[in-house]
């Protein structure tokens, strides 16, 4: 079975300063899809929408992406959905992390 493809854009490469303005305000999930190396999360709206889908290498980029994270943060209200979460605010597998 082949995975399903999707399209998605370099934590690099984001306007993250735009996403920010246009999410102001908002309840924001950041839906992580955990790998050993290679990465990929969507920013979505509280409403379900999917915003933008990210892509980053860990470790190298990821201290980049959570920089972006941080500017939307600030400007809205984030949560973290992980798909293998080891955070202990979350609990059980794929409960919301609320950054502290």
């Amino acid at each position: 079975m082949n995975k399903r493809r999707y399209s998605t854009i370099k934590c690099k490469r984001v306007d993250w300063n735009a996403l920010a303005r246009e999410l102001a305000n908002r309840r924001v999930v950041f839906a992580v899809d955990v790998a050993k190396h290679d990465f990929v999360g969507a920013v979505q709206s509280g409403y379900g929408e999917t915003r933008v889908r990210v892509k980053w290498t860990h470790p190298e980029e990821t201290g980049e992406l959570l920089a972006g994270l941080d500017r939307v943060a600030a400007a809205a209200k984030l949560a973290a959905l992980c798909s293998k979460c080891t955070c202990p605010a979350a609990g059980a597998r794929g409960r919301i992390c609320v950054p502290h």
